[in-house]
């Protein structure tokens, strides 16, 4: 049984409507070039997006486009990692998304990484220490600070953070360098 497709005064059926639109779908450069029925059609979504994913993975991709890759840290020069966190509050930002940097062979690759989740109502603050191969440690807290007078208290960013990191980290790459 076919269905019948109604827009405006046209009336096709839906074998029709599939068979023209594939045609012209698999015909035409861009979606503007369609008819309005196909675009407004209720396969519309299905036959545009096969369509599209059939013509990727036959085209390779173009020189310009970059592969898809997350930005991952480097961890060649941590030792161990501590990430305290209570995943309720939005102080932990910094150390959840310097968690997410992390590549996904860190551990299999002899960084330590211990994280601490802290209940929803505890007064510690969120905390992140990193030690490096020179047992250098780095250390931050993340807490609500109320400013008094005197006391200059800065938000910490995730790019401060990773700043911090990377630089030590170019250090001792530098050292490693000389050094051997």
């Amino acid at each position: 049984m076919l269905h019948e497709l109604f827009w405006g005064t046209k009336s096709i059926s839906a074998h029709t409507y599939y068979s023209n639109a594939s045609q012209l779908i698999s015909s035409s450069t861009k979606p503007s070039d369609l008819p309005y029925y196909i675009l407004r059609g209720p396969l519309s979504s299905f036959l545009i997006s096969s369509h599209t994913q059939k013509d990727r993975s036959t085209q390779p991709p173009a020189a310009t486009e970059k592969p898809s890759s997350t930005k991952t840290m480097q961890i060649r020069h941590l030792t161990s990692i501590l990430a305290t966190l209570n995943p309720f509050s939005p102080l932990s930002k910094t150390p959840r998304l310097f968690l997410s940097l992390l590549p996904p062979t860190a551990r299999s690759s002899g960084l330590k990484i211990t994280t601490n989740i802290l209940p929803q109502n505890s007064d510690r603050p969120n905390a992140l220490t990193v030690t490096f191969k020179d047992k250098k440690e780095m250390k931050w807290e993340f807490r609500d600070v109320q400013k008094e007078e005197g006391d200059k208290a800065e938000k910490v960013s995730i790019a401060d953070v990773l700043a911090e990191v990377e630089r030590h980290g170019r250090v001792l790459g530098r050292k490693e360098d000389l050094g051997g």
